[in-house]
């Protein structure tokens, strides 16, 4: 019925009108994500925290850091490759790590934890 396509039409008008699709960034978060990095939280803070008033995606997750490649150099790349994908990036004005510690995992694993986080820009907050 006439109604219901109307109502049908409005909702996804507005879902192609908002600022920022989560499901498509879920999607493309996937693939940036290499088998040596796993997530433990995935967040978004819409307090603001500081005088911008910026609202943040929030990433917290761990590695296990290879003979060949140390730590610092696997979370650099992860972070570097955010900024590399123009399509997932678009809506964020930065990306900071704001922690990275070394924990012991499984028989004495050195295991990494990181945190990130990713102010969205102003327009996408709207």
């Amino acid at each position: 019925d006439c109604d219901t396509l109307t109502k049908g039409a409005g909702v996804l008008e507005d879902y192609l009108q908002r600022p920022v699709i989560w499901s498509q960034k879920l999607t493309q978060l996937r693939h940036l994500i290499p088998a040596q990095i796993w997530l433990v939280q995935l967040s978004f803070d819409n307090q603001p925290v500081d005088s911008t008033g910026a609202k943040r995606l929030l990433l917290k997750g761990r590695l296990l850091p290879t003979q060949s490649t140390p730590a610092i150099a696997m979370v650099s790349d992860f972070v570097n490759k955010f900024k590399e994908e123009k399509d997932f990036f678009s809506n964020f004005d930065n990306i900071a790590l704001t922690d990275l510690r070394s924990e012991k995992g499984e028989k004495n694993a050195e295991i990494m934890s990181f945190s990130i986080e990713m102010p969205l820009k102003e327009k996408a907050q709207e």
